[in-house]
């Protein structure tokens, strides 16, 4: 973005060997899934037709297998899957795994009686979707984020490093999707993040949930530690 120049290109970019950005402008059509352009360290690349996703998987394989086997990795990918205008990576677009996933209808739903919250609540209309928040594009949405681990996993896998990688797959923030009538993120509704993590050779692959509470201001110092 605009913002990203001078000065403040040189604080993001600090610290990291390979630095690539979106910086195209958001185009409500198409989002930041196709037509943007990518600032790297190289200068400005345009890729007017390639899926975000399938940039992003391609490109983390491509750069970690650049990268000397002998030396750690630290990689962080961002993907704008779930954001408007949610289009899915062509070859799951029509997907019909996708097709009998149920609405997201939990009892706070489209809320019939908002008379206990506060006026800017009680201003939110009903949804137009009675039976709950349809799920079926977000689906779609996370097949490409699901392809995209498997190319970078595999890329791992091929340089003998998967075993000792600590995956870590979370977000910035949640969506209210109905909630209370809610949409969008700017809630108090919309705080409870995923937050998943794999390292084979540490904790096997046997799957387990941990209850405690975590917060995103743990993940930098917890990484620190176990590097």
């Amino acid at each position: 973005p605009e913002y990203l120049v001078g000065d403040m290109w040189a604080q993001h970019s600090a610290g990291w060997s390979v630095f690539d950005i979106f910086t195209s402008p958001y185009v409500p059509e198409t989002g930041f899934f196709t037509n943007y352009a990518i600032t790297t360290r190289e200068g400005e690349v345009l890729w007017p037709a390639e899926h975000s996703t399938q940039w992003i998987g391609d490109r983390a394989a491509a750069r970690m297998a650049a990268t000397d086997p002998s030396k750690p990795i630290f990689a962080l990918l961002s993907l704008v899957d779930t954001h408007l205008p949610n289009i899915a990576l062509p070859q799951f677009a029509y997907d019909t795994r996708c097709d009998a996933m149920p609405p997201w209808n939990p009892p706070n739903y489209n809320e019939a009686d908002v008379s206990d919250k506060p006026p800017w609540m009680q201003d939110q209309a009903l949804f137009p979707f009675p039976d709950g928040w349809p799920m079926a594009a977000m689906c779609r949405e996370m097949l490409g984020v699901d392809w995209l681990v498997g190319r970078v996993t595999e890329e791992l896998r091929a340089e003998g490093r998967l075993d000792n990688t600590l995956f870590v797959f979370t977000a910035d923030n949640g969506m209210a999707w109905g909630a209370h009538r809610l949409q969008l993120k700017e809630t108090p509704y919309t705080t409870p993040v995923p937050l998943y993590m794999s390292w084979p050779s540490r904790w096997g692959s046997a799957p387990r949930t941990i209850t405690e509470h975590t917060s995103n201001i743990d993940l930098a110092p917890t990484f620190c530690a176990v590097a």
